[in-house]
């Protein structure tokens, strides 16, 4: 079972038995295999390659995904697609750029050509962003972190191209559960010349908002919940410590604007009728709705008075508005 990403193992399919094949593209395969499982914890891009020093022999692998095994119908398969040191020939399987979703469970086969078996390394790697090593951070946290000694997964960010982020990475995980009206990520005490960058997924692709101490994302108007993740990054290779701090300002729903016409009762006409319905709104008689509220509030002070059905009927008898005063 593999527990994270980047993984590496070593064996030799000949101490197994042979219980898989897939044409991909050929079949007829009688040779031993071994299976790995991996329960990906985010949804990311793989890569997977059996072409490395170790590996001797003709290749064949495979991926299931959910069910293994899953026969006619793997997730992806390869046979013949490089080679290693031990084996010279273009007969070793690598898959690349797979996307493997959060939450589903991966079968890794590898297999051998026709009877072949032997020695082999395996290597698995996130390709992009290691948001599967995210630490998770919320509204309101502020940690400190240090990104020397770690890896450098991504170089460009398309909001800002021109910044080559060739130093390693920290990702963190924020998880929004309400809507928002901004995030922002600011950074200090910093001893390098670190960038922090907001992405909407596990994706420097999916950047929406950068700065070299603070990048701010602002709703339009809000930002709805889901994960967002904050990678403090290094400018040009640099790496070093820093203090992160989140903000998030919850989004309030705009009141609508209030309209004190005096029409309570939103006929589009004014008659005793809304001054009759004013009164009742003003004993507690009748509870109203926001717009019936506002317009039988013909001063406009927030409250429906009795003075406020008198104005309304003067409106009735006299003519105006129900602003004039009494």
């Amino acid at each position: 079972m593999i527990s994270s990403l980047p993984y590496m193992d070593v064996g030799n399919t000949s101490f197994y038995t042979d219980d898989y094949d897939e044409i991909c593209p050929y079949t007829d395969s009688t040779a031993p295999d071994v299976v790995y499982l991996f329960a990906s914890p985010v949804t990311h891009a793989v890569d997977i390659t059996l072409c490395q020093a170790v590996t001797d022999y003709d290749t064949k692998m495979y991926i299931y995904e959910n069910t293994c095994p899953d026969s006619g119908s793997p997730f992806a398969c390869n046979d013949d697609s490089c080679q290693s040191p031990e084996f010279l020939y273009d007969y070793q399987s690598q898959l690349e750029n797979l996307i493997f979703t959060g939450g589903n469970t991966y079968y890794i086969v590898v297999d051998g050509y026709g009877g072949s078996s032997g020695n082999y390394q395996l290597n698995i790697s996130s390709v992009g962003l290691d948001c599967i090593s995210a630490t998770t951070i919320n509204c309101g946290d502020t940690v400190s972190g240090n990104t020397t000694g770690g890896t450098n997964y991504a170089t460009i960010y398309p909001c800002v191209e021109t910044w080559p982020e060739f130093g390693p990475e920290d990702v963190y995980e924020l998880v929004l559960t309400s809507n928002y009206s901004s995030i922002t990520a600011t950074l200090s005490d910093m001893v390098a010349d670190l960038d922090v960058f907001i992405l909407g997924g596990c994706d420097e692709n999916s950047c929406v908002a950068f700065g070299d101490y603070s990048a701010v994302h602002i709703g339009a108007p809000e930002i709805p919940p889901g994960t967002y993740y904050i990678v403090v990054d290094g400018f040009l290779g640099t790496s070093g410590t820093y203090t992160l701090a989140v903000d998030c300002v919850p989004y309030a729903t705009p009141t609508p604007p209030c309209f004190n016409t005096g029409d309570a009762n939103l006929d589009l006409t004014i008659t005793a009728g809304d001054a009759q319905r004013a009164f009742e709104i003003a004993l507690e008689m009748y509870i109203p709705n926001y717009e019936e509220a506002c317009a039988a509030d013909c001063n406009g002070d927030g409250n429906v008075t009795a003075g406020d059905a008198q104005a309304i009927f003067n409106v009735v008898l006299f003519g105006g508005i129900c602003t004039d005063p009494l």
